[in-house]
């Protein structure tokens, strides 16, 4: 039965389902509520001195930005919520970036997870116990909305607290940076 010749009781509940679904379903219908678009003030952005901030990290430490930065040239934090796109991007990272850069410390920010024991297991089942990439946790999202940064964003602090890096991870971009610390 085609729904050109559908009864008019199939055509108005195909109607109201279309209309529910716009109406329900906000990733059909942008509302301009994209906080990635917004960069009100307040927001961390490149050129700006980092604040200090506490971590959970999955080993029981806690990192800060003095703990991170001591040693080291560079941090950089991934934000991930361990889905194929986050994990490819922290493999790259892992594999190809980290040897690369030794004098930076990498970060991975779950903001997903309901507790450091989950973050851990994550941690565990992606295969990263042994890379030397840490993984913290910040289940209350407020590092993460600070820098108004989401899935698969990278922010790159230098070794005197300068948001160098604030955006999407494009490795090119990374690695530039990276270089120039």
């Amino acid at each position: 039965m085609s729904y050109v010749n559908a009864s008019p009781w199939r055509k108005f509940f195909l109607l109201m389902l279309v209309a529910f679904c716009t109406g329900q379903c906000s990733n059909l219908m942008p509302d301009g509520t994209d906080e990635r678009s917004r960069n009100p003030s307040g927001i961390l952005s490149v050129g700006q001195i980092a604040p200090e901030f506490s971590l959970p990290v999955t080993d029981g430490s806690t990192l800060t930005r003095a703990s991170g930065l001591a040693g080291k040239n560079g941090l950089v934090f991934y934000f991930t919520m361990w889905c194929p796109v986050c994990t490819s991007h922290t493999d790259e990272i892992v594999q190809a970036v980290m040897p690369a850069y030794p004098n930076a410390r990498f970060v991975v920010v779950d903001y997903v997870s309901a507790s450091l024991g989950e973050a851990a297991t994550l941690k565990t089942y992606g295969g990263y116990d042994a890379t030397g990439i840490l993984v913290v946790l910040d289940s209350s999202q407020s590092f993460m909305k600070s820098y108004a940064a989401t899935m698969a964003y990278v922010i790159v602090i230098d070794s005197a607290g300068v948001i160098r890096m604030n955006e999407v991870y494009k490795r090119p971009k990374l690695e530039q940076i990276l270089g120039s610390l």
